[in-house]
């Protein structure tokens, strides 16, 4: 979805995730909120995930995905170091309310959320 959106992501990939938490927001609804590792040059970046699957079929009805933090130097990248420094990273990033407080550098989604899964 990020490389149909986003041309600079044609050569970029997400290479892994650490939760700092994930919820059941509803029937067939998740929630992850965490740090993204981007392989091109091994940075961490937040990320906030929702989606609804159906509950019969290998389908993702609704996704909404925000990826990065802007700053007036662009998308802040810090970078990957040790478990135990991701660990505390996780730990002192703030609870999923708060993140509508970030300036997000890449906002993707489609489907319908209001649409009932089968």
């Amino acid at each position: 979805m990020l490389r149909e959106c986003h041309p600079e992501w044609r050569h970029e990939s997400l290479d892994g995730v650490s939760l700092a938490s994930a919820s059941k927001l509803g029937e067939h609804e998740a929630e992850i909120y965490g740090l993204c590792i981007l392989i091109s040059d091994q940075t961490l970046v937040p990320m906030h995930l929702r989606m609804q699957v159906d509950s019969q079929s290998d389908v993702i009805n609704w996704l909404e995905l925000r990826l990065g933090e802007m700053t007036s130097d662009g998308m802040r990248r810090v970078p990957y170091d040790s478990p135990n420094n991701i660990y505390k990273k996780l730990h002192s990033m703030d609870h999923m309310a708060n993140a509508d407080l970030i300036d997000w550098a890449y906002k993707v989604s489609f489907g319908d959320r209001n649409a009932k899964s089968t």
